[in-house]
């Protein structure tokens, strides 16, 4: 009895489907790819699961190992549904990279929490592995494995971006507990450019108790000066529940190589010092405009961060389009 038929008697309540059973297979034809557990079901994501190691030849085996472990997530009714391969929590990897969720880790999973982004969006695999996601059972999970195997030699190589792809910010770790909207727009790009500022004060509009929301209302050097004011229509006059006071950077650049934002404090103190910049000083002008308030204590820095993404990436992305490494 092969380990596939193995699981298949195992598990009572959730057999291997023929389509699925064909589609493992097509993995074994897979170069660099070896099978570690055959499929098993989890419970908690209703999900069928493999274990495996794929095997590359590294550019930089500080970034990317030439042997990492996955966990490839299946939907119960495969073809359909979705296939997510996430880094096992043993030997897989830990660095957040492009076209990746950020990769996070709780005690006691399988796996980490990012997932690689390998579908039909990413220009990066088209040209070798077709625009067009298959959902025939023999190819579809091939066709992902083949891509994650991709894109693990192009994440040693630093060269997941590519001229053309559509824009792209890291993720943030807490952005569905709190949502902060923005607008801007080449008009608002060119008062940035011309403005020169780098800090100062932010009026955020609560629009929404729960789960919260806010709108960003305009931007202010810390004496009150005007910089910027975004435009939202009556609407967000209507739904205002309150106005709050916040901060907002802007620097060179806001990411943390290879490919996150910083997320702690120690992180952010690191990304300044990166960049020439005092971190302390900052926060003294700070607290001397706002004596009372303290708009930098760690209470405020959740919705902070999100101010600092918008306000501190001007520069930076707009590199992105003609040098994605700089």
């Amino acid at each position: 009895m092969d380990k596939l038929s193995h699981s298949r008697a195992v598990d009572d309540l959730h057999k291997i489907s023929d389509e699925l059973a064909l589609g493992r297979r097509a993995l074994e034809s897979i170069s660099g790819v070896r099978l570690i557990k055959d499929l098993f079901w989890l419970e908690d994501t209703k999900k069928w699961a493999l274990h495996l190691e794929i095997s590359i030849k590294s550019s930089n085996k500080d970034l990317i190992p030439s042997l990492t472990e996955w966990y490839v997530l299946v939907d119960e009714y495969y073809p359909r549904g979705q296939i997510k391969v996430y880094p096992s929590a043993i030997n897989g990897i830990d660095n957040t990279f492009p076209h990746q969720s950020i990769n996070t880790y709780k005690k006691g999973q399988l796996f980490r929490d990012g997932s690689l982004c390998l579908d039909e969006t990413t220009k990066i695999f088209n040209k070798e592995f077709g625009l067009i996601e298959t959902f025939q059972a023999v190819s579809r999970m091939a066709w992902h494995i083949e891509r994650a195997k991709k894109w693990l030699q192009l994440a040693s190589e630093d060269s997941l971006f590519l001229q053309g792809d559509p824009f792209e910010l890291p993720e943030f770790p807490c952005a569905q507990n709190t949502l902060i909207a923005y607008s801007e727009s080449p008009n608002s790009y060119s008062k940035w450019e011309q403005s020169g500022k780098t800090f100062g004060i932010s009026t955020i509009i609560k629009i929404k108790k729960s789960p919260e929301a806010y709108l960003i209302y305009d931007f202010k050097t810390l004496n009150g000066e005007p910089i910027h004011e975004n435009e939202w229509g009556q609407f967000s006059k209507v739904l205002a529940h309150s106005k709050l006071t916040a901060i907002w950077i802007r620097t060179s650049s806001f990411i943390q190589r290879p490919w996150t934002v910083p997320i702690k404090w120690s992180d952010l103190y690191r990304l300044f010092d990166e960049q020439g910049y005092n971190f302390d000083e900052f926060l003294i002008k700070v607290h001397n405009a706002f004596p009372k308030r303290k708009p930098y204590d760690s209470n405020c820095y959740s919705i902070n961060r999100r101010l600092y993404e918008v306000s501190s990436s001007r520069k930076y992305f707009s590199s992105l389009g003609t040098d994605r490494k700089k």
